[in-house]
Parts: C-alpha cells; sequence; structure tokens
C-alpha cells in the first residue's frame, strides 16, 4: 500500500511504473556513457596538450586532483552505464 503522501503514484498501473523505470535506467546509462566518454576524452586531450575548456578549473586544484576528478569522471559514467543497462 502507498503511503498517503504520494497520491499521484498510487494512480500509476503497476505495468506503467515498469515503463518508468526501464526509461529511467534508459536515461541514467545515456547520461554514464557521456560522462565516461567525457571523462576519457579529457584525459586523453590533457595527455596531448589540448585541456577541455568545461574541465580547466579542475587544474587550479592541482596536478593531481585534476587526475583524481577525471578518473572519478570515468569511473561514475562507468557505474551509472552499467547499472543503466537492460538485464535482457
Amino acid at each position: 500500500m502507498m503511503p498517503p503522501c504520494f497520491p499521484v503514484c498510487s494512480r500509476i498501473p503497476r505495468q506503467k511504473e515498469g515503463e518508468i523505470a526501464m526509461k529511467i535506467k534508459q536515461v541514467l546509462s545515456s547520461i554514464g556513457a557521456l560522462v565516461g566518454v567525457y571523462g576519457i576524452a579529457s584525459i586523453v586531450l590533457y595527455v596531448l596538450g589540448y585541456p577541455m575548456r568545461l574541465l580547466a578549473w579542475v587544474d587550479q586544484w592541482g596536478l593531481y586532483t585534476g587526475w583524481l576528478i577525471r578518473i572519478a569522471l570515468v569511473i561514475a559514467g562507468t557505474v551509472l552505464y552499467i547499472y543503466g543497462r537492460n538485464p535482457e
């Protein structure tokens, strides 16, 4: 039974809940892929001497912190992508 504070959710049929959950997982997977690819591209371009403008602020905190944030982007993107994938 749904709590009374969620009257909208109680009107959604169970079949629709499954469809909504699948769409959310697809969006998470897409966002994860985008973040992961962006992190990898940032690492490659930084090594080649072309830092990305969007992540230029990262290097103001120091070299190691910049690398840590870039690696964290790749890991977070991978986790979101794997979590959002379809099990089928």
